[in-house]
């Protein structure tokens, strides 16, 4: 991983070195795939972005990836999922199964008891 990132350093900063075809067409692939990268990291469209970087320019799809916000929706059910949580009826805040009151709203919880 660390030698991928010294050549991406390395390519970034020789940028005059990129004249040819071929490096102008590594360096276009590789930023759209760094923008899917970020993008993914944040719970957004990965494809998207790298489409978008694609068409437009990667340095676009880099700012853009950076600068769009997490998808709090994706995160919520990631970590409802992970931490086998529900979520409140009355304030929707992830809290234990088990739980009889809501330590966010501290509304009663009511459970089917099987």
């Amino acid at each position: 991983m660390d030698d991928i990132i010294d050549r991406l350093t390395y390519l970034l900063v020789n940028f005059r070195e990129l004249t040819s075809a071929a490096g102008f067409i590594f360096f276009w692939i590789v930023g759209s795939l760094i923008a899917a990268l970020i993008a993914a990291y944040k719970h957004r469209s990965g494809l998207g972005f790298m489409l978008l970087s694609l068409l437009l320019s990667p340095i676009i799809g880099i700012l853009g990836a950076l600068l769009v916000l997490p998808n709090e929706l994706s995160l919520a059910r990631r970590k409802l999922i992970k931490e086998n949580s529900k979520r409140c009826g009355e304030c929707a805040e992830a809290i234990k199964p088990e739980a009889r009151i809501c330590r966010y709203c501290h509304s009663t919880q009511f459970t089917a008891n099987t």
